[in-house]
């Protein structure tokens, strides 16, 4: 399995143990062998690969301060014209950092006959892409294959809490990757570690017993030939599966004084941040709210019977401040100014629905979670950087339910895709807890009932039926659009004349209710007919008619977001003089551990000339580690044969 995790409880005891050794290559120092490299013997298909990449991790004391350096320098092979591309380079660094600065940047280019060329400045670029990140952005001209590239830099702070995360693992494959780290033996770093192989390099040294002002503890970590990483369908942030190193500090033990334990519980965690005004503040403390509280109670809400408070709260909020489209932990100001200015983060719309169901008697508390674009939650670990997001929790008894009030068009206990990952944290200073989350139903049906003719042509009836975050993403569709366009877009694929009409919608507006879609339809070419054979896929549509999952092996698991719910039900009556020739065979699968199941059934109806057909799919199970993935693969590739499965009718004698 991809991911190996190796928790340890402090630096200054961790075992040491010592594999190999790789000479670090110095600036510009060029191997002849790496000059004349023209391909990776462990993955001779690469089109670039990282020669080295060696960094530098060092906090200090100066000046009556702390500062923290990551110095890195990192070698790139080209050896593809199609990998030129690896010439535009960028690094991207929090720019919110305390006092944070990128500095000694230089980059060179060295050819196959050992030719220099330094990068000018005026290829190098700057881009503030958020509040919280920087870029650094370098374009090399005239690359060719062959060349290697060269660069290093420096990244400056005084945030010696979490020191910088260093990734071994890269997009390219990386032939040698090293940290170095040091830092004062008064500091106590506990550290996240994820490597998919043993260390060629893992040594732990310290200047020498005690705790002592000016000595200092020594980390090095070395691993070569690892593989390079690549996105694929249904995966959390690919950074969760790189090998990977993370620090944050546990202890300061200065001498004669009692240790200062840095790394809380999550109780004082959770106390810190009901004292934030920008967090706790906005639900905890009177005229933080009052605006939308008069207004909540204006609209008749607030005297709702309690089973119906969270409901009300969610349409509410959603309603009157539109989402921003960004995540964040706390509130972009007061939620009475977003209230007045009708938008806001993540936060600030949750924080709000808290605030008003809280006012209104509800044991309600903030959830903070991670986006599955942000990364994985270690709740062994009680620091909240590790979340980017706020999500409303009710407790109902032993229990409770989840509120998202980022869409307008979200149930009860629904969430958004980037919000689905499984768990949050419920900020609560008397009670804080974990609480797991799973997706309710999230189906999707298709009733059809229609006529087949002579001509090739086909007109009936279906019934469309969609359940969670499903009906979510039609309602979004349906809303200030034409429905016959949005139902057209499903079909025109497949079929370049269809009319649409006597569309019926029911439950809209009332999200506790499956969603209902009813139309006609006609299609005037909906298969041909050659030789008095034709050959039709009933199956107009159907969410699986591709394999996603390409790759033949896979090192990191499958991560659904929502369940699979697939159920597809139609009945047919052939062409007058034609009967049925060949019907797909039917077949169930399932898979192992009741994680999922598909059904398909093709059959006449009482030796008729009406056609029935059964196809379900169903995954239930949300993660499939690597292990599992043939069989998983296999699942779809045959889901989606049955899918595009014709059925063949030939005219009568």
């Amino acid at each position: 399995m991809m991911r190996n995790y190796l928790w340890v409880a402090t630096l200054l005891i961790s075992s040491t143990a010592l594999f190999g050794q790789y000479e670090y290559e110095k600036w510009g120092r060029i191997p002849e062998e790496d000059l004349r490299m023209t391909l990776y013997p462990q993955d001779s298909a690469a089109k670039a690969l990282i020669l080295q990449d060696h960094g530098e991790i060092e906090a200090s004391i100066s000046g009556g301060k702390i500062v923290v350096t990551l110095k890195t320098h990192r070698r790139i092979k080209i050896f593809d014209e199609t990998a030129l591309e690896e010439g535009n380079i960028v690094i991207f660094y929090l720019s919110d950092r305390r006092s944070v600065k990128f500095s000694d940047l230089d980059v060179q280019v060295i050819k196959p006959n050992g030719e220099k060329l330094k990068v000018k400045s005026d290829n190098i670029f700057t881009e503030q892409l958020t509040k919280r990140w920087s870029a650094k952005k370098i374009f090399i001209p005239d690359l060719q294959k062959g060349c290697i590239i060269e660069y290093k830099y420096m990244l400056t702070s005084e945030d010696y809490f979490s020191l910088y995360d260093w990734y071994f693992q890269h997009d390219l494959p990386v032939r040698w990757s090293e940290l170095r780290v040091t830092f004062p033996q008064i500091f106590n770093y506990t550290y996240l570690l994820r490597t998919p192989k043993e260390f060629d390099i893992r040594t732990t040294e310290t200047d020498g017993g005690g705790n002592v002002v000016g000595q200092n503890a020594r980390l090095h970590y070395g691993i070569s030939h690892l593989p390079a990483l690549k996105d694929e369908p249904f995966m959390t942030t690919i950074d969760d599966h790189r090998a990977h190193i993370g620090f944050q500090l546990n202890t300061i033990a200065l001498p004669y004084e009692p240790i200062e334990y840095v790394m809380n519980t999550w109780h004082d965690t959770a106390k810190k941040l009901e004292t934030i005004e920008s967090f706790g503040y906005q639900y905890l403390k009177q005229g933080r709210f009052d605006k939308l509280w008069d207004a909540f109670t204006a609209a008749g809400h607030a005297k709702a019977p309690a089973e119906e408070l969270p409901e009300k709260a969610l349409r509410f909020v959603s309603s009157q401040i539109k989402w921003s489209e960004s995540y964040g932990l706390f509130s972009d100001d007061d939620i009475d100014k977003v209230y007045e200015k009708k938008t806001g983060n993540s936060a600030a719309l949750n924080l709000a629905v808290v605030a008003l169901l809280r006012k209104a008697g509800l044991d309600a508390r903030p959830a903070l979670v991670s986006t599955r674009e942000n990364g994985e939650m270690y709740p062994q670990y009680p620091f909240i950087d590790q979340f980017n997001s706020v999500l409303a929790y009710v407790r109902q008894g032993e229990s409770g339910i989840f509120i998202d009030a980022t869409d307008p068009f979200h149930n009860i206990n629904e969430v958004s895709t980037a919000h689905q990952h499984g768990m949050a944290w419920v900020v609560d200073s008397k009670q804080p807890q974990w609480v797991d989350y799973f997706p309710g139903e999230h189906a999707e049906t298709w009733f059809g009932d229609f006529n087949l003719a002579e001509d090739g042509s086909l007109n009936g009836t279906f019934v469309l039926k969609l359940t969670g975050h499903l009906a979510t993403l039609w309602r979004h569709k349906l809303h200030g659009s034409n429905p016959a366009n949005v139902l057209k877009g499903y079909f025109e694929d497949n079929f370049a004349e269809i009319t649409i009409d006597s569309i019926n919608l029911k439950n809209t507006d009332n999200f506790l209710q499956p969603l209902e879609v009813r139309f006609k339809c006609n299609i005037t070419e909906a298969f041909p007919v050659v030789n008095d054979l034709a050959y039709i896929n009933p199956i107009f549509y159907y969410p699986i008619t591709e394999n996603p999952f390409k790759s033949i092996k896979r090192d990191f698991p499958v991560s659904f977001p929502w369940p699979v719910h697939a159920n597809y039900v139609i009945a047919f009556n052939l062409p007058e003089n034609y009967v049925l020739e060949e019907a797909p065979a039917g077949i169930r699968l399932l898979l192992p551990d009741n994680g999922g199941s598909m059904m398909y059934s093709c059959s006449k109806v009482n030796n008729s000339n009406r056609i029935q057909l059964v196809m379900k799919t169903v995954v239930s199970q949300l993660e499939f580690s690597p292990p599992a993935y043939p069989t998983l693969r296999h699942f779809f590739e045959l889901v989606a044969e049955k899918a595009q499965s014709p059925i063949v009718i030939k005219k009568a004698q």
